[in-house]
């Protein structure tokens, strides 16, 4: 648990970074049971390490519900947020090129 903290304490200030992002613009919202940065936090230590919900539950102290429950709502708002910053370099791009479209997956 010690350690986990220290992690949160030292990657405090990128979480609060995606987090302005997100509640700007009204993608995450604090509930009752835990604030944003922590909905965040607990999504990002999650993936991070490959976490199941009940070590999740044992290191926020969260139930098991309110963990899926935000788990998903993070999900949605970084989805939302990809949106937002992730285009394609040619705007104009309306179908694959085939190049990509017919390469078998090897790349060769």
């Amino acid at each position: 648990m010690r350690k986990t903290l220290e992690r949160i304490v030292q990657e405090e200030e990128n979480h609060n970074q995606v987090e302005k992002a997100e509640i700007s613009k009204r993608w995450l919202h604090p509930s009752k049971e835990m604030t944003s940065l922590e909905a965040l936090t607990m999504f990002l230590w999650s993936c991070a390490h490959s976490e199941t919900n009940q070590n999740v539950q044992n290191n926020f102290g969260k139930s098991g519900k309110a963990v899926g429950r935000k788990f998903g709502e993070v999900l949605d708002s970084l989805c939302l947020l990809a949106r937002k910053i992730v285009k394609p370099p040619d705007f104009n791009l309306v179908e694959t090129p085939s190049r990509i479209r017919d390469d078998n997956g090897h790349g060769q």
